[in-house]
Parts: structure tokens; sequence; C-alpha cells
């Protein structure tokens, strides 16, 4: 299903698929481009904001042609407040993994055949964790 943008008054209203039915007008989907152009539909190309680790996205910037619509994501920086909570959120998240899944480990079992054949399974376990789990 293509998606396609609803321009009323030279601004972008709807996005999205075309409903089967619109206003006095039923099945939109099976209707030409030329047609639901009449009606104010038009074909919608969208560009996704790729963002670093400190932008977030920011909202969609409509651009209307003649024979469609181009929206381009939007993305700025972050505030120091929103750089701080993302920071901390992650600092909470890896830890809570990392809980997760030493919870997951039979550690003492793990160190006992350890202490037995000689060996470091404990050790080997709990670094593929950390690995897995960097701190952020």
């Amino acid at each position: 299903m293509s998606n396609y943008a609803l321009v009323e008054d030279g601004s972008v209203t709807k996005v999205g698929g075309l409903p089967n039915s619109w206003k006095n007008v039923s099945n939109l989907p099976k209707l030409s481009d030329a047609e639901l152009k009449t009606f104010g539909w038009l074909p919608l190309t969208k560009t996704v904001a790729e963002t670093s680790k400190y932008e977030v996205k920011n909202g969609v910037n409509y651009v209307i042609s003649a024979d469609g619509v181009v929206g381009a994501e939007q993305k700025r920086d972050m505030t120091a407040d929103e750089k701080t909570a993302k920071d901390a959120g992650e600092a909470v998240a890896y830890k809570n993994l990392r809980k997760m899944k030493y919870d997951e480990l039979n550690q003492y079992e793990l160190m006992y055949e350890d202490k037995v054949n000689s060996t470091d399974t404990w050790g080997e376990a709990i670094e593929a964790i950390k690995k897995a789990h960097p701190k952020p």
C-alpha cells in the first residue's frame, strides 16, 4: 500500500494509506493518481532522518509539488537535560541487563565446577555478559 498525503488549503492535513472511503468518495485505493489528485490526495515520499546518540527526531517538513509531497523528517540536538536523562537511563539499563543475565547463571555451581576441574567457566561467562552489555 502506497503512502499518500491529503493537501487542503496548501497544507498537509493527513498522511498514510488511503482510506476506503473519504467524504463522498468510496474505493479511494482503486482510483488512479490523477483521479486522487482532484480530491487533494497526492503520493507521499518520506525521507527518514538518521539520528546520532544525542539527536532526536523533531517533526516532518513537507514540500508540496504538483505531482506529490516529499516529507523530510527533521532532527535536532538534545538539550542538556535530555542528554543527562538519556545517559542516566542508559546507565540503569546496562546494570539491569547485566543483573538479569547474572541471575540466569548458576554461579555457585559454575564456581564449584571450576574449582574441581581447574577451569574458568564462571569467569568466561561473566566476561561474556560484560562484553555483551558494556558500561556506557
